[in-house]
Parts: C-alpha cells; sequence; structure tokens
C-alpha cells in the first residue's frame, strides 16, 4: 500500500461545494456526485476519484494514528483542545506562566521534527520513522476524495455515512479559508484540529468498511474464475453437455486456454494472448487471433467439467457439473430435460458458472488452489514445470 501524499494527487480535480444535488436529484456540478468530475457511466463512477482542498496542513491519517500510538499524552492533549509546550523533551498541559505555548495539530506539526528526532523506542516510533524515511513528507494539505459508486446516494437517500463526513470537511476547510493562519491563534488552530479529526475518520471508514476498494484499487487487481449467463433450451445439446458461450469459457477456463494455445504452437507474447481473451470476453468480434484461440478453448475443455448452479440451492441437484460444448450466442445451452434439476422455465433465469481451478507443480508435488490468482502469475510457470486440471466436484 502506497501513502497518497499532496504531489500524489495535485492533478485530481478539486470538490468545492458541499452541496450533493440541486433540484430533483440533480447533482452539484462541484459537488462528491459531480458528473462533471466522476462521469455518468458505472465504470467511471468506480474509478474516478477528486481531491478536497483544505486550506491548511494536517498530518496524514497514517502518520497521526502512528503518533497517537507513540505519543499518547500529546494526542490526548491536542484532542482535548488543550494548549501544552514542549520543554525539556517533554510535552505537558500549558501553566499560566508558561511561554511557547502550543495548539492542537498546528502546534504538534511545529515541533514534530524535533518531537521525533528525539524520541527512542518503541515498535510504533520505529515503524513511524521506517514510513517518514520512506516517503519524506508526514503533511497534506488536500484529501482524497473516493469514487461515488464506494460511497452511494440512491433514490433521494444517503447510502453511505461517508458523504456526511466528506461534507462536513468540505464545510471545515471553506471556514478555515478565512482565517489567517497563525499556529499561536487558538481558534485557528482548533478549526484544523477539527479538520485532522475528519481527515482521520474517512480514513478510518476507508480502511475498514470499503474493502472492495482497497482490493480493487491498493492491492492488486483480482481474477474471479466464474460467470453469470442466461439458461435458454436446446435439444440439440447432449445430456451430461452443456452449451458455453465462446467468450465465456474463455474467461471462466482462461488458464486452461492458455496452457493449451502454447501447447499448440502459439509464440507471441503470453500478453498479448491474454489481451486478445479480454477483447472476446467483452464481446469484441475483430480479434486477430481469434480462430487459434478457439481451437485452443476447444483443446483446453475437452476433457474438462464446467459447474453450474441456480440461486437459490433447495437442492443436491441445484449444483451440476457438466462437461463443455461450446456455442456462438450469448445464452447457456441446456438440455430441456436438465431444465427441471436447474429450476429454469426460460423467462430469464441465469445460472452461476465456474471451472474450478488447481495447479500441481510436478517438481514438489504441491497443489494450489487458483482461484482469485493474478491470471498473469502464469507467466512465470513453464510447462514443464506445472499443468493445469480441473477440480471436479459431484452433487449426491
Amino acid at each position: 500500500m502506497k501513502l497518497l501524499f499532496d504531489d500524489d494527487i495535485k492533478d485530481l480535480p478539486i470538490i468545492t461545494s458541499y452541496i450533493l444535488f440541486k433540484g430533483a436529484d440533480k447533482p452539484d456540478p462541484q459537488g462528491l456526485f459531480s458528473e462533471l468530475i466522476f462521469g455518468t457511466t458505472r465504470q467511471e463512477q468506480r474509478t474516478k476519484f477528486a481531491s478536497i482542498e483544505l486550506h491548511c496542513n494536517i498530518f496524514h491519517p497514517l502518520i497521526y494514528m502512528l503518533l497517537k500510538k507513540s505519543f499518547r499524552k500529546a494526542i490526548e492533549l491536542v484532542e482535548k483542545y488543550k494548549p501544552f509546550v514542549y520543554v525539556n523533551d517533554v510535552i505537558r498541559e500549558a501553566e499560566k506562566e508558561d511561554k511557547d505555548i502550543l495548539y492542537g495539530v498546528p502546534g504538534l506539526i511545529s515541533i514534530f521534527d524535533r518531537l521525533i528526532k528525539e524520541k527512542e523506542g518503541g515498535v510504533y516510533t520505529k515503524f513511524l520513522k521506517d514510513v517518514l524515511n520512506k516517503y519524506g513528507q508526514y503533511k497534506i494539505t488536500n484529501f482524497i476524495v473516493i469514487p461515488p459508486a464506494y460511497r452511494p446516494y440512491t433514490n433521494g437517500r444517503n447510502q453511505s455515512p461517508l458523504n456526511d463526513v466528506y461534507v462536513k470537511l468540505i464545510r471545515q476547510s471553506h471556514v478555515i479559508s478565512n482565517i489567517v493562519p497563525d499556529e499561536r491563534d487558538e481558534n485557528y488552530c482548533s478549526r484544523v484540529t477539527l479538520i485532522q479529526k475528519s481527515a482521520n475518520d474517512i480514513f478510518d471508514f476507508v480502511s475498514t468498511k470499503v474493502p472492495s476498494l482497497l482490493r480493487e484499487n491498493i492491492e492488486a487487481k483480482r481474477v474471479d474464475f466464474s460467470a453469470r449467463v442466461v439458461i435458454s433450451g436446446d435439444p440439440k445439446i447432449p445430456v451430461g453437455y452443456v452449451g458455453i458461450p465462446f467468450k465465456v469459457i474463455v474467461k471462466i477456463a482462461e488458464p486452461f486456454v492458455i496452457y493449451a494455445a502454447k501447447q499448440l504452437g502459439y509464440k507471441k507474447a503470453t500478453q498479448k494472448l491474454i489481451e486478445q481473451i479480454e477483447m472476446i470476453s467483452k464481446g469484441i468480434t475483430e480479434v486477430e487471433d481469434k480462430d487459434f484461440i478457439r481451437k485452443a478453448a476447444e483443446e483446453a475443455i475437452k476433457d474438462k467439467v464446467v459447474l453450474f448452479k441456480r440461486d437459490p440451492v433447495l437442492h443436491a441437484q441445484s449444483w451440476q457439473s457438466d462437461k463443455v460444448k461450446i456455442v456462438d450466442d450469448d445464452t447457456m445451452h441446456l438440455n430441456p430435460l436438465y431444465t427441471d434439476m436447474a429450476g429454469a422455465d426460460f423467462d430469464g433465469d441465469s445460472v452461476r458458472c465456474n471451472v474450478n481451478l488447481k495447479i500441481r507443480d510436478k517438481t514438489t508435488n504441491k497443489i494450489y488452489k487458483l482461484e482469485n490468482i493474478d491470471i498473469m502469475r502464469l507467466q512465470d510457470m513453464t510447462t514443464e514445470q506445472m499443468y493445469l486440471e480441473s477440480q471436479l466436484l459431484e452433487s449426491q
């Protein structure tokens, strides 16, 4: 995970309005659901970020969290809005006769360098120093806004408390923009501390309550070898077989297709093959090696089975496993004799289908499950080191 500072988000559009909607659910053009900023399509609203200009310096929320572990007394005084002093390497509450009185987050920032330099020991302090050595900074003046899809507002109702905190943060930044910055001014320091608290709340919420955002945009993109397909009856499909669309089978059996393509003599880069498979799965017909990939797919699944189920799973036969025939339309072809078990009456019923995957290393004989593993890892394995096989799950 990489920490984002001002240089990392400087090119993001800035949210300036705390108004979410104007009129009949029309997003404010400068607000948290602006279509100008976040787009109108579902994909755009899952991937486009923005930022809020804070008009002051605060700690990066992760740095603040580590400070809270290492300097509990100091953070306690800051969060209780009590004046403090830093004397003889010690932070304590200020008294009447004290000079150089500090307030809130700005006061802590002003002594931060000395504080870190003089602090010894402690696992959190060591971690904090490691982070500072890596990034060379600890302050931010802009705060990132995550895409609307992860903080929905639908049918006139706010579905996420995150929007309320973002609105609070924007309001607070408007207020602080009209105050002259002065770390000796108690009012200014209190306002900055409020902004720090809102930023911390957002960071905590995103870290703990929005795991899908972390998986997609922080950790890595994962590959799920499954699909959901509408059922259609086809008496030409033999019992024991199921017709799967070509664009579906190349994705749910992608490792097998890659392996088969290499066995059939595919000479181009693996990345090129993966990109073409992705294009086919999206319904793109003009693909350079489409015929070769079709041949590889047929070879890959000739002795494999696909698992499929119709939700809700009410009985043992709700799960089925059959061999595959590739079809050229967009639906799963099922023999009418099977439709009763699948609960299908052809009014738009859909099933989830997948190929259970595992990989066995011939040198160690260890078996590794491939579901939800990055497909690009296959590039690092030679055909001599491993082979792919499907795992059959039988319904009882």
